[in-house]
C-alpha cells in the first residue's frame, strides 16, 4: 500500500502511561473489584491465586504485569465484567487450560500450549474477550476426529473491553 500511515506501537509503556487512574500493587492473588492493579515481575494465574468470587463479582479491572504471565487454570469474569491483563514479556498457557474469558496485551508472544509434548493432545482453548500480542504462537493439537471439525484455539471478540474500560484511558 502506497503513502499509508506508519501503524502505532502499542506497548506495555504506552498503555501504562495513558491510564489515567491510580494504580494498586498486588502480590500473589488477584483483586475481586474496579481499578488498575500493577506486578513487577511474573506472574502466575493458578488455583492459589484467583480469589473463590473472581467468576461472579462485577468490576472493571486492567491488571498490569511487568514480566512474563503463565496461565496454569481457567480464568473467566462474569459477564457484566472485564479484567484486561496488559504483559509486557510473554503469556505462557498451560495445556490443561480450557477456557479464557479475559482480555490480554502483550508486547511478547502468546503460546497457547507451552507445557505440552511432542506427540501429546490437547483440548480445544476457548478464549472470549479480546486479544492482542506480538506474536501467537498456537500449539495445541487436538486428538482422532476433532482435528477434522473442531479448531485447536477458538476465538471470541467480545466488544464489552471497549465499553467497559475506556474510563480508564487519558485518550481514546
Amino acid at each position: 500500500v502506497t503513502q499509508s500511515d506508519i501503524t502505532e506501537d502499542h506497548s506495555y509503556n504506552y498503555y501504562w502511561n495513558a491510564v489515567s487512574n491510580a494504580k494498586t500493587q498486588i502480590t500473589d492473588d488477584l483483586v475481586v473489584g474496579s481499578g488498575v492493579y500493577y506486578k513487577t515481575g511474573d506472574f502466575t494465574i493458578n488455583q492459589q491465586s484467583i480469589p473463590s468470587s473472581y467468576g461472579t463479582a462485577t468490576f472493571n479491572q486492567i491488571v498490569f504485569i511487568n514480566g512474563n504471565l503463565t496461565i496454569d487454570k481457567d480464568i473467566a469474569v462474569g459477564s457484566n465484567s472485564t479484567a484486561l491483563f496488559i504483559v509486557s514479556g510473554n503469556v505462557n498457557i498451560s495445556k490443561g487450560v480450557n477456557v479464557l474469558s479475559v482480555g490480554i496485551f502483550t508486547g511478547g508472544q502468546i503460546n497457547t500450549a507451552y507445557d505440552i509434548n511432542e506427540g501429546e493432545g490437547s483440548s480445544t482453548l476457548v478464549l472470549h474477550g479480546i486479544y492482542s500480542a506480538d506474536k501467537f504462537n498456537f500449539q495445541r493439537t487436538l486428538q482422532g476426529t476433532n482435528n477434522s471439525t473442531d479448531p485447536s484455539e477458538d476465538f471470541t471478540y467480545e466488544p464489552k473491553y471497549l465499553i467497559n474500560l475506556k474510563s480508564f484511558f487519558t485518550s481514546s
